[in-house]
């Protein structure tokens, strides 16, 4: 969870890799949760509450694949410019 919320609030990868990211991890949870109850369930039922999670980490690993990181835009990270010469000419001699 705190991995696809970095994600998300650095924005290195699309915002909606991240956000399903977060709606999926809740059903994972609640599965994580109902196998420690009294009754677990059914691996059918166990296989929809993890689905949609397992789905969005191969949706990732192909955006990082194939697109790799998007760089933040920050004053650290622009490239430095030259100034351009006093006078409009390049070479005052």
């Amino acid at each position: 969870m705190l991995l696809n919320h970095l994600l998300y609030r650095s924005r290195l990868v699309p915002r909606w890799i991240a956000g399903w990211a977060l709606l999926a991890v809740v059903p994972y949870l609640a599965d994580a949760l109902l196998v420690l109850g009294p009754s677990a369930p059914s691996p059918a039922a166990r296989a929809a509450l993890v689905v949609p999670l397992a789905l969005n980490e191969l949706a990732l690993a192909l955006w990082l694949l194939a697109k790799g990181f998007r760089e933040p835009e920050s004053e650290h990270t622009r490239p430095a410019t030259t100034p351009a010469p006093v006078g409009g000419h390049a070479d005052s001699t």
